[in-house]
């Protein structure tokens, strides 16, 4: 077989580059259950365009008839020549060891009397159509032929007949058995070679009273769409018109609802309504009926409908189904029409959207080329009409009653438990309760209501043959694995595909403007192109009175095809979505930029500008580019080349980046222009026409400095009630680190008129963390309800801020529950990748922040979430009141060294949880047992604390806070607050909370994260009732120092309590007027800020130029006038990762280089080891990250094995830097591999990192360098 591997860009022309194609086989194994390749082959080609045609041999794969091996897997792969961009796609094929098969589509059964309509499909084994084949059908039965034709298929194989038995039938007695009809069989042979032959049964139908209805197919039934009328032909045939009831039924059924419901009195000659048309008349002289039905299709019979007609003859139901496929359309019709279907790049463009009157539109413009990487997750007619399929009724619908006296009970074959029939109606002759479905050899009325999909009543007969082998369970069961089978009887199990796959990239034509129209000395091309957004529409407007949306947008500078969808709603007509319309952007010639997305300081790295020329000429051209200063050029920054038609040309400039980009990202100019004398550059009479043209592109760069980034946060808040109020000469000491790289530091003032107004800038990013668990998801969720709450309650939550909350707000609470499990509690990763089911303290987090968020009202959170996780964690509750842990535990290991009981500790922690969720949700009143736990709670939680001397400050801190919450125990909260006064640590302008008093030192990081949770719920707790707030000042000053500069703190946790903690403060101390000014001054530099009730919320942040590296800075500020400020000083820098290494360290690891078995050598594998020091597990979550050095990127397929090797719960990969997640490190530890290839070459290569932290601490990170 031929196999093609094809490439092409975005906006359609062939690639250049080495193909490789993988053909294999897999297997079922007994021992993983799962597939296993069984058998692969490899095939390649260097250096072609295009597409390559391999052969694929089967007797290569060991595949044979007998092989038992039906399908082909192939993966193609292409890297681009000179970039070594590489892209890869999957297909497969069937196999069929019959080259001659025959699909038969109708009929399902005949009627005697009446015409057939027979519908077949002739194929070969690759499941292409015989095209205008010259076949013989015969219809037989016990080896007689009554029935014989030559006919000839249309191109794709189909073959449409109809059989008149009345005309063409040669011996119809031969159908007619001695009481009933019979099946026959249908036989199809190929004239050429009459070996080749398929037969097919063809069923009888059969009624008691032998009287029949046909409801013929429209003329022009293949092709049905939205709005056209159709015309069917409804037949009667009976023995006696006498015993006939004068009136026809029908029903049209589609999407599980009835269409259309009409009935026609036959002795009338019409009956007309505004949704149908019926007609006819009686001949009553041969006891036929023959009557035309008209309707028109409408957008709710979508995709397929069923009409069912019938009438009664003699007490008998005599119906008839047809089934209909209609296209897909919906009541709003929606259009998106382009003005043009190409265009240059940054031209304006006119598209407009056409749709039901006021609809809502959402439209979208999306780069081709992101998707072929995958799903473009669009909503298009097909998944819409996928979702309303799975809402469709059965066709075969279990028959669970007996529906004759004279069937015997053993004569049905029954593939579950056999029902029983003792309770159900069956002594009353006249009453029929009709479950349709149990099929059999014959086919009887109960067919048309099962094909009509329909249950029915009725005290009317309903004949129902007697059957054994039921027709919709044993289809071509048996004989199916026995000897002697034939292999048309597999051709169930082949999908249908061609033997010619497109699997590189995407299969798009190649135009070629061989034909543009230049002028002597005409501008053809003239542009910068620096704008390639990925998305470049994405809006939602609503249509005018006409149901219009016109627009006129800017294309992007990208050469690619961008896809254009809209999607509508509306009140009358309901959802609608257009076709998806293509627009090229495209120009005959142009270069394309290739570079690292960023790189180290003091690396040398490519930059790969390709020329492309799609006019009709060779054109002389000179590349020049051009970078912003901190760039060198290693070589010449110009190239003279020659392009000719359809040929693209790539030259590689070397850069060396000196400095790195602070606030900005380094741009990167190259262009290309056509040179005014050929002769030099191009061959003589290649150049057959002079074009002149200009072509540049613009991209960017980002450039890290060498070393552990690492930042530092001074900030100071000034709270100034209602008087106005002078502070002078503030100072603020700029030492940094001694073992800090060169020239890596940036410092920056940030001022803000709010205590938390630096955090609404970075709503979605508070933690500089991985972000992909279900404890992570909360950081995005609980400090945003604390956030609108403060906002609300100081009257500055305005229509746009409010907006934004809740967007936040919706889009995290949605994304925690697919975390849950089934019995309400929650996990890092959900129920499908979590065997031991969902831990107490990740749930009793969840809900108090889920419970916050309800009782505020911002968004609409479901009471019945609360409520299973409310349920959850009282099962957790033993006897003596306290709450046993399940699952992993939701703590930084500093707590766990000084919780002195952990049980103590996590009953605390479960109790407010349960508290808040019970004052949101107003359980104590309706249900005695909720407050019986809770009461038990607190009481088990006031013993086991009651010698608060000698328990640990977090548990105080976590009691103190449920005993305020319960309002309850005020002896006892008072014991408690003297013995946190006693631990309070005071220093200068502030207090806090040490998880144990022995733990000091820089280095200490484990206890910052603890001491930050600590401090939080002792302010928090001690503003439920306050004398005097500015007792607390100190209190939140301490907290509010330890903010990173995104405005949250060091973990998911603590940023949450700190931030609920300073939220409640800074509502208490809110001010509502506020005007201040601010003046600073540093080596000279000065700038004074006013802030006032307008600008509060603003956060103002200036980068200090004047700040020198290795000396001594000091910066001064002063202060003047009344209310709030927050002034903060932000150090980023980098440290050289030696002196880091020196610090004890919880974790041992290393990373070791080797080959793969890949003949590439821009392939290498990666070992890395990783451990617990000491004989404890790691108490929680471990990350364990790779920045892999410039120019290497993780292979995504490696990191995948993991999950299931490895116990990987998750993975985040972007560009060169990996997170891997794990429950737990051991000190056995991990030992596994990945691989990473090498995507530029780069030169100065700086080491890459491998570090190691537990999740909850996030300060002792610590790194190992090394180089590939």
């Amino acid at each position: 077989m031929i196999v093609s591997v094809c490439a092409t860009y975005s906006h359609g022309n062939p690639v250049r580059g080495d193909f490789e194609l993988k053909a294999f086989t897999n297997k079922f194994s007994y021992k993983t259950y799962k597939e296993e390749v069984e058998k692969i082959r490899t095939y390649s080609k260097k250096s072609a365009k295009g597409c390559v045609d391999f052969e694929v041999k089967l007797s290569d794969l060991d595949i044979g008839e007998m092989s038992f091996i039906y399908r082909i897997n192939f993966e193609g792969k292409v890297t681009e020549d000179k970039t070594n961009i590489v892209m890869n796609k999957t297909s497969d094929a069937s196999i069929s060891f019959n080259n001659f098969d025959v699909e038969f589509d109708e009929p399902k059964y005949y009627k005697p009397g009446f015409k057939t309509y027979f519908k077949l499909r002739l194929k070969n084994g690759e499941n292409n159509g015989y095209s205008n084949e010259k076949v013989k059908v015969t219809f037989e039965k016990n080896s007689k032929i009554f029935y014989k034709n030559s006919l000839i298929t249309d191109n794709n194989g189909n073959l449409d007949f109809t059989y008149d038995p009345n005309n063409d039938c040669t011996d119809c007695a031969q159908l007619n058995g001695i009481d009933k009809p019979e099946t026959f069989y249908i036989k199809v042979r190929q004239a050429s070679n009459e070996k080749n032959l398929e037969s097919n049964p063809v069923t009888p139908w059969f009624t008691e009273k032998n009287s029949y209805l046909s409801i013929e197919k429209p003329l022009n039934s293949k092709i049905l769409t939205c709005g056209q009328t159709v015309k069917s032909k409804i037949v009667a045939k009976l023995p006696d018109s006498s015993k006939m009831f004068k009136t026809l039924h029908f029903n049209l059924q589609s999407r599980s609802g009835f269409v259309l419901i009409g009935q026609y009195d036959i002795y009338t000659e019409s009956s007309h309504t505004k949704k149908y048309d019926f007609n006819g008349k009686p001949n009553f002289e041969h006891d036929e009926y023959s009557f035309d039905l008209k309707f028109d299709l409408i957008p709710e019979m979508s995709p397929q409908m069923n009409l069912l007609v019938y009438y009664v003859y003699d007490n008998e139901i005599i119906p008839d189904t047809l089934t209909l496929n209609l296209e897909k359309c919906l009541s709003n019709k929606v259009d998106l029409e382009l003005s043009q279907t190409s265009a240059r790049p940054s031209r304006l463009f006119n598209f407009t959207i056409s749709a039901e009157p006021n609809s809502l539109c959402a439209f979208s413009s999306i780069d081709k080329s992101i998707t072929f990487l995958g799903n473009r997750n669009n909503v298009d007619k097909n998944k819409i009409f996928n979702v309303l399929s799975k809402f469709e009724l059965s066709d075969w619908v279990y028959n669970s009653y007996k529906s004759s006296k004279d069937c015997p009970r053993d004569n049905y074959f029954y593939p579950y438990p056999r029902p029983s029939f003792d309770n159900v109606i069956s002594n009353r002759a006249r009453k029929s309760i009709i479950y349709p479905g149990f099929g059999s050899q014959y086919f009887d009325p109960t067919k048309s209501f099962s094909q009509a999909k329909i249950v029915y009543l009725s005290d009317l007969k309903i004949y129902k043959n007697c059957a054994f082998y039921p027709y919709a369970v044993m289809p071509k069961l048996f004989g199916l694995y026995g000897m002697g089978v034939s292999n048309s009887r597999f051709k169930e199990f082949n999908r249908k595909a061609d033997t010619q796959y497109q699997v590189a990239s995407m299969n798009v034509p190649q135009p070629l403007i061989n034909n543009a129209q230049v002028v002597e000395d005409e501008v053809l091309i003239s542009s910068i192109r620096q704008f390639f957004p990925e998305t470049w529409l994405w809006s939602i407007e609503t249509s005018d009175e006409k149901g219009l949306i016109k627009k006129r947008e800017k294309t992007p500078d990208s050469i690619t095809d961008w896809l254009m969808d809209a999607y509508c709603l509306s009140n009358k007509a309901g959802l609608g979505v257009s076709e998806t319309k293509t627009l090229k952007v495209f120009q005959p010639l142009f270069v394309s930029v290739n570079l690292p997305y960023s790189v180290i300081r003091g690396e040398i790295f490519p930059v790969f500008a390709t020329v492309f020329n799609y006019e009709t000429t060779c054109i002389p051209t000179v590349l020049e580019i051009i970078g912003d200063s901190g760039l060198a050029f290693v070589n010449t920054k110009t190239e003279i080349m020659c392009v000719c038609p359809d040929e693209e040309k790539t030259h590689q400039f070397n850069l060396k980046a000196l400095d790195f980009s602070n606030d900005k990202e380094f741009k990167i100019y190259v262009k290309i222009k056509s040179l005014n004398d050929p002769n030099d550059v191009c061959d003589a009479g290649k150049v057959t026409k002079r074009i002149r043209f200009y072509d540049s592109e613009i991209k960017t760069l980002v450039v890290e400095p060498e070393g552990i980034p690492k930042e530092q946060v001074k900030s100071s808040l000034f709270i100034f009630k209602d008087k106005n109020q002078v502070v002078t000469n503030q100072l603020v000491n700029m030492t940094l680190p001694s073992n800090i790289i060169p020239k890596s530091s940036r410092v920056y003032l940030r001022v803000t008129g709010d205590a938390i107004g630096a955090v609404l800038n970075n709503l979605d990013n508070l933690v500089q963390q991985p972000t992909g668990c279900g404890e992570q998801n909360m950081v995005k969720f609980a400090p945003i309800v604390f956030i609108a709450d403060y906002l609300k309650e100081t009257d500055q939550l305005n229509d746009k801020i409010q907006s934004v909350i809740q967007n936040y707000l919706k889009i995290g609470y949605q994304r925690q529950l697919t975390y849950r499990h089934n019995d309400g509690s929650f996990s890092a990763f959900g129920s499908s990748s979590s065997s031991e089911g969902g831990g107490t303290w990740l749930t009793a987090f969840v809900l108090r922040c889920f419970s916050d968020s309800y009782a505020s009202k911002h968004i609409q959170i479901d009471p019945k979430d609360l409520e299973m996780s409310f349920k959850m964690l009282l099962n957790t509750q033993s006897t003596d009141g306290s709450f046993k842990q399940v699952g992993a535990p939701l703590y930084s290991k500093a707590l766990a060294g000084g919780l002195k009981d952990k049980k103590v500790g996590l009953s605390a922690y479960v109790l407010i949880s349960l508290l808040k969720a019970n004052k949101s949700l107003n359980k104590i009143n309706v249900e005695p047992e909720i407050q019986l736990s809770l009461s038990k709670g607190i009481g088990y939680l006031s013993s086991a604390i009651e010698d608060v001397s000698n328990t640990d400050s977090y548990t105080l801190a976590l009691a103190l806070y449920a005993f305020k919450i319960a309002e309850l125990n005020e002896e006892l909260i008072s014991k408690i607050d003297s013995e946190l006064d006693k631990r309070a640590s005071k220093e200068g302008d502030f207090i806090y909370w040490k998880e144990t008093q022995e733990q000091e030192g820089e280095n200490n990081f484990n206890s910052k994260s603890a001491d930050l949770e600590i401090t939080s719920y002792i302010l928090t707790a001690r503003l439920f009732k306050t004398e005097n707030l500015a007792d607390l000042v100190p209190i939140a000053k301490w907290i509010n120092s330890n903010r990173n500069s995104l405005g949250g703190f060091y973990s998911t946790q603590d940023t949450v309590v700190a931030l609920e903690a300073l939220t409640k403060f800074a509502s208490l101390s809110f001010s509502k007027n506020v005007n201040l000014r601010l003046d600073y001054n540093l080596n000279g530099q000065k700038q004074s800020y006013f802030i006032n009730n307008f600008n509060r919320l603003t956060a103002y942040s200036k980068k200090l130029d004047q700040f020198k590296e290795g000396e001594e800075n000091v910066l001064s500020f002063d202060l003047n006038g009344y209310g709030t400020v927050l002034v903060e000083i932000i150090f980023k820098y980098n440290l050289i990762e030696e002196k880091l290494l020196k610090s004890e360290n919880n974790f041992d690891f290393s990373i070791a280089p080797t080959e793969t078995e890949r003949s590439n050598c821009n392939f290498v594998r990666l070992k890395v080891n990783a451990r617990k020091n000491g004989e404890e597990d790691s108490n929680g979550m471990v990350i364990v990250g790779l920045r892999l050095p410039t120019g290497w990127e993780p292979v995504e397929e490696s990191v995948k094995v993991l999950e299931d090797t490895h116990d990987l719960r998750r993975f985040e990969l972007k560009e060169n830097k990996l997170s891997l997640y794990f429950d737990e490190l051991t000190p056995k530890g991990k030992n596994f591999e990945i691989e990473a290839v090498k995507k530029f070459e780069i030169k100065d290569v700086k080491p890459g990192h491998l570090y190691v932290y537990d999740y909850y601490e996030p300060l002792g990170k610590f790194f190992s360098e090394f180089q590939v």
